[in-house]
């Protein structure tokens, strides 16, 4: 026959338990923020900043006198510029809230 030994569960126990889950909760945590800040950091870099750049480009444009070709190129290019960044928003949003 066995002998069966059972241990009981001291309070500091329990709470030494709960702070490594709680310490491990918050490494997860800062980890996705630096994640999560990395991907929004690097959209506006490929996405926004070129888009504000062919606004001010535009802009600059409209000053001088512009042909209407020129015009509907650059709307054209600027409307493509932004349904690429919708998309690409769509797709973070979408891996935000996807579980990990």
């Amino acid at each position: 026959m066995g002998v069966k030994i059972q241990t009981m569960i001291t309070p500091t126990d329990l709470f030494g338990e709960a702070i490594k889950a709680l310490l491990f909760a918050a490494i997860g945590w800062f980890a996705s923020t630096l994640s999560t800040q990395r991907k929004f950091d690097d959209f506006e870099r490929r996405i926004v900043a070129p888009v504000r750049e062919s606004v001010s480009k535009l802009e600059g444009a409209s000053a001088v006198f512009v042909t209407r070709e020129e015009l509907k190129s650059e709307i054209s290019s600027l409307r493509t510029d932004f349904k690429e960044a919708v998309a690409e928003v769509k797709q973070l949003i979408s891996e935000l809230r996807s579980p990990r």
